[in-house]
C-alpha cells in the first residue's frame, strides 16, 4: 500500500465506517476508508429484520427508550439509549436522503412495522428482511461518488495491524498488511475504529467470516479501555 498521511483513517467498512467516512469527507477532512475486504464487506449487509426510529406522529422518543431499556432488561445504558433513540430518525433521513429504498405504503409513506418489544409502530423494513443488505448499498454507493470526485480515498484488502504512535505517546496513524503479505504504516491526525465485533470467537456464529475482532484486539493494544465486548 501507498497512500499518503490523511487527516482521519477509518478502518472498517461496514454501516459505521461508511457513515463515519462519508460525514467526515462531507466536512472537508482528508479521509482514508480502509477495508479487510472490498468496501462494504462485513457484518452490515448480512443483517436482517428492521431498523427502529420514532417517525410516526403518535410515537415518541420517551415510549422508545422505555420500550428498550424494558427489552434490555438491565443491561442497556440509558445515556446511550436515550443517545441512539434521538437520532434514529435523522439516520433513518439521511439514508432516504441517500436512496435507500425502504418498505414502503401504497401512498408512499414508510412502511412502519410493530414488532416484539415496541409498543409502536416504529421498525422500517427494506425488501422484508434484507434491511442490512439495503443499508449497505446505500452508503457504498456514496461512498463510490466522494471517491469518484476525489474527496475520499479507500484502501481495500488491507488488514490494520496495529496503532502507531508518536514521541507523546498519542496515535499517529496505523500499521497495516496488505493481502500479497506486505506491511506499511498510514500516518493520520486521528483513527476511528468501526472493526464490527468478533463473532468467529465460536465456532457457530451467523457473522460472516471477517468478524475475528482485528479492531478490538487493536484497541486494546493501544491501550484503550472496551465494554460490553460479549455483545
Amino acid at each position: 500500500m501507498s497512500t499518503d498521511g490523511c487527516d482521519v483513517v477509518v478502518v472498517g467498512t461496514g454501516a459505521a465506517g461508511l457513515t463515519a467516512a462519508l460525514g467526515l469527507a462531507g466536512a472537508g477532512r482528508d479521509v482514508v476508508l480502509m477495508s479487510k475486504t472490498g468496501v462494504g464487506g462485513g457484518s452490515t449487509a448480512w443483517a436482517q429484520g428492521g431498523l427502529a426510529a420514532v417517525i410516526d406522529p403518535q410515537d415518541s422518543v420517551e415510549l422508545h427508550v422505555h420500550d428498550t431499556l424494558e427489552a434490555g432488561a438491565g443491561l442497556c445504558d440509558p445515556a446511550t439509549v436515550a443517545d441512539l433513540v434521538e437520532a434514529a430518525p435523522t439516520a433513518i433521513d439521511d439514508l432516504v436522503r441517500l436512496g435507500a429504498r425502504f418498505d414502503t405504503e401504497d401512498d408512499g409513506r414508510l412502511a412502519l412495522a410493530l414488532e416484539g418489544g415496541h409498543h409502536a409502530r416504529r421498525v422500517v423494513h427494506a425488501g422484508g428482511d434484507a434491511s442490512g443488505a439495503e443499508v449497505s448499498r446505500t452508503l457504498t454507493t456514496a461512498v463510490a461518488a466522494l471517491v469518484d470526485q476525489g474527496r475520499l480515498r479507500v484502501v481495500e484488502d488491507t488488514i490494520a495491524v496495529d496503532a502507531v504512535r508518536d514521541i507523546r505517546g498519542a496515535v499517529c496513524g496505523v500499521s497495516t498488511l496488505d493481502r500479497h503479505g506486505r506491511h506499511d504504516v498510514l500516518a493520520a491526525r486521528a483513527v476511528v475504529l468501526a472493526t464490527g465485533g468478533i463473532g468467529h470467537l465460536w465456532d457457530a456464529t451467523t457473522n460472516p467470516a471477517t468478524s475475528t475482532g482485528d479492531g478490538l484486539a487493536l484497541a486494546l493494544r493501544a491501550g484503550a479501555v472496551v465494554r460490553d465486548v460479549e455483545f
